[in-house]
């Protein structure tokens, strides 16, 4: 059944790829990605892999963000990219993001990593774009990011920030 493994640790929250298949995902050493696609099989809901990999989607307090059939997501604190289809790693990006937490805006990724670092990113297969990075707080950030309109919630175990990010068309509260 999705989301049950072997390797004496949860999945990740399930990322719905589309009508008929979602990616699980997960750390904890024996981890990685698996795409299964639901079938109806005589009448019975039915879980099949496509594919299934520990070399990718390694992640641990995270979900991968889906894009044009690609995953983009921290996968034992490297950032990287593997492509839906059939598993492969596109890039994978090695630096100090620690087990942060990611949010698709647009074609853009905002990527607050464990030490509270905010980074820009393209969410492109082509390779690792970074157009910037700003210190956010202190302590250990491994809680989800909010964003209401242009306004970004980070937070860790001793502060919260709310950053506004200068998005061209994001609605104003």
């Amino acid at each position: 059944r999705p989301g049950e493994s072997d390797g004496g640790a949860n999945t990740s929250q399930l990322s719905v790829v589309s009508e008929t298949e979602v990616l699980t995902s997960k750390g904890y050493p024996d981890g990685g990605g698996e795409l299964i696609r639901l079938e109806d099989q005589n009448g019975v809901m039915t879980a099949v892999s496509i594919w299934s990999s520990s070399k990718v989607l390694k992640t641990k307090l995270t979900s991968p963000v889906i894009l044009d059939g690609y995953a983009y997501s921290l996968s034992n604190g490297f950032m990287e990219c593997a492509r839906l289809a059939d598993g492969e790693q596109m890039w994978k990006r090695r630096g100090r993001f620690g087990h942060g937490q990611l949010l698709l805006v647009g074609r853009l990724i905002l990527l607050h990593s464990e030490s509270g670092e905010l980074y820009l990113l393209e969410a492109t297969p082509d390779e690792y774009r970074e157009f910037g990075a700003l210190k956010t707080i202190n302590g250990v950030c491994w809680n989800t990011l909010c964003l209401a309109g242009n306004k970004l919630l980070v937070r860790s175990e001793i502060e919260a920030a709310c950053i506004e990010i200068p998005f061209a068309d994001a609605p104003q509260l």
